[in-house]
């Protein structure tokens, strides 16, 4: 749910290697955080058939972009390849940042099915349920799992919450092992 979503919209968009790589998940994020408040504007809930049309929307709206552009403006002067060793500094890069947030990850958790309590973790947990569980993809929707009383709506940017409710609709796995 990370990164397919923005892979299609990144390819309509024209870009490609290390640039797609890196700007898929940012691209998934925006189309889901943008669909989820988008759709329960329109009385809709949200699902993963929602995100599923609107990374396709996205996606042509990306590629009607790239059209435009492209038809309006020179082409940029081409950059050229990397060289082996540019990308196999990358690529040892990546594989380090992984191993350390794993690891980070899981000394703090213990074990991938555990919901940590301390910070927020619960509050997350309970969104992505409320999430998977309602369709509620509204900028205010996830204050119902902290609400109090007759405050004010509690707002918080969900787009990590609404990628994960996907998840956990589509990967029959439990709340925690989705975080």
């Amino acid at each position: 749910m990370i990164a397919a979503p923005g892979l299609v919209i990144g390819l309509a968009a024209g870009l490609r290697g290390w640039v797609l790589a890196g700007m898929a998940p940012l691209l998934s994020y925006a189309a889901g955080g943008l669909t989820g408040p988008w759709a329960a504007a329109a009385g809709l809930s949200f699902t993963p058939l929602t995100y599923a049309v609107s990374t396709v929307v996205f996606a042509a709206i990306a590629f009607g972009v790239r059209r435009w552009t492209v038809r309006h403006r020179r082409p940029a002067p081409d950059p050229g390849l990397w060289a082996r060793r540019g990308h196999l500094a990358v690529l040892a890069g990546l594989l380090f940042a992984t191993a350390t947030g794993t690891a980070a990850a899981l000394l703090g958790l213990g074990r991938i099915g555990a919901l940590p309590q301390g910070f927020d973790a619960v509050y997350h947990g309970n969104a992505v349920r409320y999430i998977a569980a309602t369709g509620d993809g509204s900028l205010f929707g996830t204050g119902h799992v902290n609400w109090y009383g007759d405050a004010a709506p509690v707002f918080y940017p969900n787009a990590y919450h609404l990628l994960a409710a996907v998840t956990y609709r589509l990967g029959g796995v439990s709340i925690p092992e989705t975080l």
